[in-house]
């Protein structure tokens, strides 16, 4: 027995009658083919929804649309800040900042501060010395030594004419006051009337002469008595010897008178000395009049040389040179100074107040009526573009100038930045913004719009 294979089988023809019948097959519907079974299941009417999606109704195009127009005009309603500005470059402020300059030429003798350091107004900052100053502050006090000493000596003359003046002045008081006696006594001779002294020389010389008759009268009657032999020779020799006697007192009471009279003469002649030492105090005043103009000239002297003194001593002091103005010190190389012979002419060394610095914005000719003064600055550095600092409008210039490019006019606008850390350099660049006003989105595609259009179509 042979076994075939089932598809062999149905292969071959039946000769038996198949109990099937054969049915033609159906059109294919117009939906795609591929079907899911629910779709196959639905009624007939399902095919009508395709032909309601391809072709939108008129209400659905106005909501469309208004949809639209709600939305543009809710975005044109969006604020935004109108702002305005340009690339800057950083630099220091015109009225902080100070150039340090050498008063007259000098030498550096002492630099007392670092690059960088922070200043305050009146802090030494270089310390300067000149060799011709010093020289001549020398001179000047070597001058005013002498000029000391000179008045010391005017001043103990001075003190010497004045005791040689007094000394004069009591000497021609007492000149004075014999001169006064002897004209007194000079007066009383005139008169008739001796002085005290001469008196008793007087009275003195008339009881010798009277003595002197009574012993004369006595002799001649013993020379008559001796001729006579009545009387002893020897009495008449001890007559003639008291005789004698009274001749030399009356010889001697004249002397002693004329004594008195050369002296009554030489107290007269002193009366001339009276001259000499009347000069001699008009003397002793001149060299005192001397002295007190000597003292004023030395004192005069001192005066203009210690003004002069002080003078120099004001300019040696310029040469501590400090700071005018708050500020950091940006000079660098400052130790490379030392030693230096500087000029009044040369820039020894800046200070800038970095907390502040200022930048020049070109804004064109159309945004300038949009900028005020005090407005608020943006600026980031393109050191460290993530970081911003605030500023204000400070200055706008009043020429409009072409830029660089020469393709439009721009004015310039001068903003402050604040760098209260002084982490911004001189020179740094970046961009400016700055902050006009705040506006609505279609004011601003409105203002862009407005700027296309030329002004004589306006």
């Amino acid at each position: 027995m042979t076994i075939q294979h089932p598809s062999q089988r149905r292969s071959q023809p039946s000769a038996q009658p198949s109990p099937f019948r054969v049915v033609p097959p159906a059109a294919p519907p117009a939906a795609p083919t591929a079907q899911s079974p629910t779709a196959q299941s639905a009624p007939p009417a399902a095919p009508k929804a395709p032909a309601a999606v391809s072709k939108p109704s008129w209400q659905r195009r106005v909501t469309v649309w208004g949809a639209i127009a709600l939305g543009l005009g809710g975005i044109s309603l969006i604020p935004l800040d109108y702002q305005v500005g340009g690339d800057v470059e950083l630099s220091w402020r015109e009225t902080a900042r100070q150039s340090v300059h050498a008063p007259m030429p000098a030498m550096i003798e002492r630099v007392l501060v670092q690059t960088g350091d922070r200043v305050q107004p009146g802090q030494p900052i270089l310390q300067l010395v000149s060799r011709d100053l010093e020289r001549e502050i020398a001179d000047v006090q070597e001058k005013l030594a002498q000029a000391y000493r000179s008045l010391e000596q005017a001043e103990q003359e001075h003190t010497r004419s004045q005791a040689a003046l007094l000394q004069a002045i009591a000497q021609e008081q007492a000149t004075r006051d014999r001169a006064n006696r002897v004209l007194s006594r000079a007066s009383q001779l005139e008169q008739g009337l001796l002085p005290s002294e001469m008196q008793v020389l007087q009275v003195e010389r008339q009881r010798l002469e009277g003595r002197l008759l009574e012993v004369s009268d006595k002799i001649s009657r013993y020379d008559v008595l001796l001729e006579d032999g009545a009387i002893a020779a020897q009495r008449v020799d001890d007559e003639r010897s008291v005789y004698r006697d009274i001749q030399r007192d009356l010889a001697a009471n004249a002397e002693r008178m004329r004594m008195v009279q050369r002296q009554l003469q030489d107290e007269a002649i002193g009366e001339s000395g009276n001259v000499a030492y009347q000069e001699a105090s008009v003397l002793a005043s001149q060299l005192v009049v001397e002295g007190s103009q000597q003292i004023s000239a030395q004192q005069g002297i001192i005066i203009t040389l210690e003004q002069r003194l002080q003078h120099l001593q004001q300019e040696r002091s310029q040469l501590t040179l400090t700071a005018r103005t708050e500020g950091t010190v940006i000079t660098s190389d400052l130790d490379l100074l030392v030693g230096r012979e500087v000029r009044s002419e040369g820039v020894l060394m800046e200070i800038a107040e970095l907390s502040q610095l200022v930048a020049n914005v070109e804004i064109k000719e159309e945004d300038l009526e949009y900028v005020q003064i005090g407005k608020d600055v943006s600026f980031r550095p393109r050191q460290s573009k993530l970081e911003s600092y605030d500023g204000k409008v400070d200055d706008i210039l009043n020429n409009v100038e072409v830029d660089a490019t020469q393709q439009q006019r721009v004015a310039t606008v001068r903003v402050v930045i604040d760098n209260p850390e002084e982490r911004l350099r001189l020179g740094a660049t970046g961009y400016a913004k700055i902050y006009s006003e705040r506006i609505f989105l279609y004011e601003r595609l409105g203002r862009e719009l407005l700027r296309l259009i030329p002004e004589r179509f306006l």
